[in-house]
């Protein structure tokens, strides 16, 4: 029988040299076991919990906030719907964008998963030019507006919000306000996605693998969208 979904991967893969949020622990693969000696292959991982395509919980932002370890598993599966605007530089997503999006396509319903296609995931390969790292240490990638976020998640009430760039909030952010409006209403966050440029506006289904880390404040994530076949 054949599974009436098509599978798109919408995660980055962990491998040295990609792009890592200044500051955070650099990713690192080494060798822990080998065939030869030990009769199995193991790596060691050292990594942040926001390394790669992952997921943020409330906690990141919000003292006492629920940790990936509280995340109930029916909180990483949603209705996904793809908002999808070519942003450059250090532009947001603005109410208007979602405005007009469900002027097309109807209101995004509660409970939902939104994933906002930017086209910034081109970049991934470049570490320099994905984070938009200036002279100055200043960083320049897309997000999403406060105002935006308090429509998606405020209003609306999405439970999960991804990105194809660094961070929701854009670059120039100094004080994270969208991710933090998003941890205070409960929701995931999700950045680093890839291959949102495949997905359909709506009547897709998203999965979010996560590690349920005790006290996590993230987590590396696996994110699949289903897709119904044609």
């Amino acid at each position: 029988m054949e599974f009436p979904y098509r599978i798109i991967d919408l995660t980055h893969p962990l491998q040295p040299g990609m792009p890592v949020w200044p500051g955070d622990p650099p990713l690192a693969i080494t060798p822990a076991a080998g065939l030869d000696r030990e009769g199995y292959y193991l790596n060691r991982l050292t990594l942040g919990e926001h390394t790669g395509t992952h997921a943020g919980a409330p906690a990141h932002y919000l003292a006492g906030g629920p940790a990936m370890d509280a995340i109930p598993v029916a909180d990483l599966v949603a209705p996904l719907f793809t908002i999808a605007v070519p942003l450059q530089g250090d532009a947001l997503l603005e109410p208007a964008d979602v405005a007009e999006w469900e002027a097309r396509f109807g209101p995004l319903p509660p409970g939902c998963a939104v994933v906002v296609a930017t086209g910034w995931s081109r970049h991934w390969s470049d570490e320099a030019r994905y984070l938009g790292r200036a002279a100055d240490t200043s960083l320049h990638f897309p997000g999403i507006s406060p105002a935006a976020m308090g429509l998606i998640a405020g209003v609306r009430g999405a439970r999960i919000v991804g990105i194809d760039s660094p961070g929701l909030d854009g670059g120039l952010s100094a004080d994270y306000a969208a991710g933090k409006l998003l941890a205070r209403r409960g929701g995931l966050h999700l950045e680093n996605l890839t291959a949102l440029e495949l997905l359909p506006p709506f009547g897709a289904w998203l999965v979010a693998g996560l590690l349920p880390i005790a006290g996590g404040s993230g987590s590396p994530a696996r994110v699949l969208a289903l897709v119904a076949r044609a």
